[in-house]
């Protein structure tokens, strides 16, 4: 071995330099090699765990990763590189919440954008989109034309059903040229939901070049040729979903809906009694199988269902209103009026929750009660015309003023 050769292996930062480079041209077990031979000599290099931790993350050794981050933290605790690293790794392992208490613990180091944008992305993945958005919107204010950071704004804001805003930032960002494949997805779930069918289907078509077998993307695009009244052409991506895997309860749900609008009800149930298979646990296929015995008349069958969707759920409203509505066509007004309570308690600017407690009242012969949630029911959504009819039988004056 030659003069150079032994005085590098003893040089900390020459070996790290080697490590660094055998680090960028893939050989990971190689950099880890280098990185043990600086702590081998007795240095405690930040560094070197650093950049164990980093070849480990690419082997897939995510525990070791995180140990080693984790060490070259305790020397630097504000290193940013180190932080950017530790808190995308726990990111990538789903743990969002430790990545939140992390960040949120170094207020000094929370204005970076580099910071921001890790936390922003662990706040969406936890369903707390308003606190992302916030985080988006900081970046964005040292860097407002930052296309990445406003395609990931938008993807939450559409979660937060704020469609319009969400589909001007897209508009934004396509006019610059900038490709992310997400902004078609995402478009199109915007467009969907501001009931812009057919402008939808286009940003799902332009997504689905590239991933024609994503699930969600063709369920959805399903959904709007649904809305559109394009059935047979709906039932074929359902069915093109199932094909790619049986045991996703989800197209069996879709395909159920889908026979429920056109009210073959006894054909919908049966999907449903699929999907119920596949998913017994969830609140949405047992509310979806009570409203088909409803519109069946089988009411008990019906209560049935919608009592384990509450069960399952208990603040959920639809199926609360549901139950009411199914022991109203029983005759058994009180209890209907105990169910559409608990709805009304849960959400109160829904009027038909109103104008069906109403009905209850009305059948026991409680007139005031009866005037009273037909009021509310009116003065919710002044359009509805079961409301003001209801109310003209009762001879109220100057009822057009209501």
């Amino acid at each position: 071995m030659g003069i150079l050769s032994i005085f590098e292996t003893k040089n900390p930062e020459k070996i790290l330099e080697m490590g660094n480079k055998l680090y960028k041209l893939g050989k990971y077990e190689k950099a880890i090699e280098k990185a043990n031979k600086v702590l081998n000599i007795g240095s405690e290099n930040s560094n070197a765990y650093y950049l164990k931790g980093s070849s480990c993350w690419r082997l897939g050794k995510t525990k070791l990763a995180k140990e080693f981050f984790e060490k070259a933290l305790t020397y630097e605790p504000e290193n940013i590189k180190f932080i950017q690293k530790y808190s995308s790794l726990l990111n990538y392992l789903g743990n969002f919440r430790e990545t939140i208490n992390f960040l949120t613990n170094l207020s000094n180091l929370t204005d970076k954008e580099e910071i921001l944008e890790i936390l922003g992305d662990a706040y969406e993945n936890l369903g707390n989109f308003e606190k992302a958005v916030d985080c988006y919107e900081k970046i964005l204010e040292i860097f407002p034309k930052n296309n990445e950071i406003l395609v990931k704004k938008g993807s939450a804001l559409v979660c937060l059903k704020k469609f319009q805003e969400a589909i001007e930032i897209y508009e934004e960002v396509l006019k610059t040229g900038f490709y992310d494949v997400r902004i078609w997805k995402n478009m199109g779930h915007a467009l969907y939901t501001a009931g812009k069918y057919e402008k939808a289907i286009e940003f799902f078509d332009i997504f689905l070049l590239e991933n024609k077998n994503d699930f969600q993307a063709l369920l959805s695009k399903g959904d709007a040729l649904r809305k559109l009244g394009r059935m047979n052409e709906a039932l074929d991506l359902y069915t093109k979903v199932l094909e790619l895997d049986t045991n996703n309860f989800d197209p069996w749900c879709r395909v159920g809906t889908l026979y429920y609008d056109i009210n073959d009800f006894e054909k919908s149930l049966y999907y449903f009694e699929i999907a119920h298979e596949k998913n017994p646990f969830n609140p949405l296929v047992l509310l979806k199988m009570g409203k088909n015995y409803l519109k069946l008349k089988r009411y008990e069958k019906a209560i049935e269902f919608l009592e384990k969707a509450i069960e399952k759920s208990e603040n959920y409203e639809s199926a609360w209103y549901y139950k009411g509505l199914a022991l109203f066509l029983e005759g058994r007004y009180y209890d209907a009026i105990t169910c559409y309570e608990k709805a009304i308690l849960i959400n109160d600017k829904h009027p038909k929750y109103h104008l069906r407690i109403a009905d209850a009242y009305n059948k026991l012969g409680k007139t005031d009660s009866a005037i009273s949630y037909y009021t509310i029911a009116l003065s919710i959504d002044s359009s509805l015309l079961e409301a003001k009819e209801k109310l003209n039988g009762f001879n109220l004056p100057n009822l057009d003023n209501t």
